[in-house]
């Protein structure tokens, strides 16, 4: 029985708690349905330690944590510490953490799926419910969300806080408004300690139930304090993060890798708008479908306009944070998928099933989400040429400390590898954008970890002039050329890495 058909039934049973149960069925025969797609789609990279740089940072930090090391002050980087709580908690799940990550992002794909289906619930039949979830799933592999980026983890909460605000907004004379907006705000916050981008979806879901408020009549001085107590529920999980490092006494290190150091950086514009544009391509199904899709919403005219329009806004603030915050990397457009699947719901379902439409954008989503995870894999390398360089290095360190200045960070944690500075991401020092970001510490810090004379040293083969600081990686080269020897030139994926060991050859 599919879940069209269960929705079907459901509406003609007289008895409410038949119907509630027969709707339950409907919804655990999505969450399976979304299990399965997500399994399928992602099962053939679990294992693979350095899918992604980020997520080898993110574990590594996690691993570090549960030994006592802080972020930003022990190391440094700009992601909240949401985020790195959330990988410490996967390595309180035993094994090296890899695959449980992956799972654990698997899992919180799948949630989100279901949520969009919920969202979409609520303009579309159930096809075309179901269908968006499943493009969720399908399009986050396309950019670069086939383990555990930030978005992975986020667009879960999100979703659940987006579900609420429009069941708030959208519905006459809503309940516990106050206490719901709370709620609502609360999540956001705990999502903003994740990623701060998402603070442009949270105000416009703030403003939404500002205006719900002010619609249904409330005082003025009743809206402010309710402008209020949003604001500060949004704000408290960040609040409750600085003031715990102002008690450790690195409230500068918090405040300024948090707040102040994504302002010096800069790179070349058109890079930024070469990334930008390939976006926009693989979103050209969802572009297309929205803009050119004959006819109006049907739904639209059944009783659900509001909530089409409050998906409509949502997007568009989603849209307007991503423009806004700049860079553009592949994983920066997942939270877009979330507002944008559900909004395209009516046309990927009707009565009878899944249309053409949704047939399309469903398999261009598989193709180019395959694709791409293929082509990232192929860039970045597999378990086995890593394992490879990870025994290398770990047979070399003999008790001293790494510094991969261009290797994979999840050396230091496959070998148990000491760290010679707290930018252990590798990008901090080696990233020509990074220079200004850092306040031109770069050089001195390069000069101060070479001079704790880390015991293996990992480069990459091939220098990108543009891309790189060549300052710092001069200063590498020369104290390589003097004081170590290469032991080793090894392949991970489409790079070669130069593996030298301090002293004579």
């Amino acid at each position: 029985m599919t879940v069209g058909e269960l929705a079907g039934r459901s509406a003609r049973l007289p008895s409410p708690m038949q119907g509630k149960a027969l709707a339950g069925q409907g919804t655990l025969l999505a969450a399976l349905i979304l299990l399965g797609v997500a399994f399928v789609t992602r099962v053939w990279v679990f294992g693979n330690p350095v899918i992604h740089i980020d997520e080898q940072f993110y574990l590594l930090t996690g691993d570090r944590m549960l030994h006592g090391l802080l972020p930003y002050a022990d190391i440094y980087d700009r992601k909240p510490i949401g985020l790195f709580l959330i990988y410490a908690g996967i390595r309180l799940l035993g094994g090296d953490g890899v695959v449980q990550y992956q799972l654990v992002a698997m899992l919180s794909a799948t949630a989100t799926a279901l949520l969009i289906c919920r969202i979409a619930g609520r303009v579309a039949p159930p096809a075309g419910a179901l269908a968006a979830g499943i493009a969720y799933l399908l399009y986050t592999l396309a950019f670069n969300g086939v383990g555990g980026q930030s978005p992975i983890f986020y667009n879960s909460i999100m979703a659940g806080a987006a579900l609420l605000t429009m069941r708030s907004v959208t519905r006459p004379a809503p309940r516990h408004l106050t206490a719901m907006g709370a709620a609502i705000m609360l999540l956001i916050g705990l999502a903003i300690q994740i990623k701060y981008s998402v603070v442009f979806e949270g105000m416009f879901f703030g403003l939404a139930l500002l205006w719900r408020s002010w619609s249904d009549g409330q005082k003025p001085w009743k809206l402010g304090l309710q402008g209020l107590l949003w604001v500060t529920c949004a704000l408290a999980p960040t609040g409750l993060a600085l003031a715990t490092y102002y008690a450790a006494g690195h409230a500068d290190a918090f405040l300024f890798a948090n707040f102040k150091s994504i302002f010096g950086r800069h790179e070349p514009r058109e890079m930024v708008l070469g990334r930008l544009f390939q976006t926009a391509a693989l979103l050209a199904p969802v572009w297309v479908l929205l803009f050119h899709a004959p006819g109006r919403p049907i739904q639209a005219e059944q009783g659900k306009h509001a909530d089409w329009q409050f998906l409509r806004l949502w997007a568009l603030a989603a849209i307007g944070g991503f423009l806004l915050f700049g860079s553009y990397y592949d994983h920066y457009a997942l939270p877009l998928l979330v507002p944008l699947t559900a909004l395209a719901s009516l046309w990927l379902g009707n009565a009878r099933g899944v249309t053409l439409y949704g047939i399309a954008l469903l398999g261009f989503g598989l193709v180019s989400g395959v694709a791409m995870t293929i082509h990232f894999l192929h860039l970045e390398g597999n378990r086995a040429e890593f394992d490879r360089m990870s025994s290398l290095v770990k047979a070399h360190l003999n008790g001293g400390c790494l510094e991969a200045y261009e290797g994979p960070p999840a050396l230091y944690r496959s070998t148990g590898a000491c760290f010679v500075t707290r930018y252990v991401f590798p990008g901090f020092l080696n990233n020509a954008k990074e220079v200004t970001s850092l306040a031109g510490t770069n050089s001195i810090e390069m000069a101060t970890l070479l001079a704790r004379h880390p015991r293996v040293i990992v480069m990459n083969e091939e220098i990108r002039p543009q891309l790189t600081n060549m300052t710092t990686r001069r200063m590498l080269e020369e104290t390589v050329h003097h004081d170590y020897h290469l032991i080793a030139r090894l392949p991970l994926g489409e790079r070669h890495y130069l593996i030298y060991e301090r002293g004579g050859a």
